[in-house]
């Protein structure tokens, strides 16, 4: 399954992904509160789907999904697994302010 979020309501894209458009009523800056808020409305989701993997994009990337699968079939996914690179360089306190 493939899920999109927004910030927004929008009737066509909820349309075209088929009713998986989730708007988080978040707001739409950038700020880091606003993007873990974003953030844990995927995790939500993610948990109540009990799928076994749970993958995060952002709009400006782009996905082989045959690779990506072919990648996550080598991992165990009754473990846990962290695949990517951290957003920032530096380690961030709970008030988001660098250590």
């Amino acid at each position: 399954q493939t899920w999109f979020f927004s910030d927004a309501e929008d009737e066509e894209y909820q349309n075209k992904t088929g009713g998986h458009l989730v708007n988080t009523k978040c707001s739409p800056t950038h700020h880091w509160r606003d993007l873990c808020c974003k953030m844990a409305q995927e995790i939500d989701l993610y948990f109540d789907s009990y799928k076994r993997w749970w993958c995060h994009f952002d709009d400006d990337n782009y996905v082989n999904v045959a690779s990506l699968a072919r990648i996550l079939g080598k991992y165990n996914p009754m473990q846990d697994w962290y695949l990517g690179k951290p957003t920032v360089l530096w380690k961030i306190n709970k008030w988001g302010k660098r250590k």
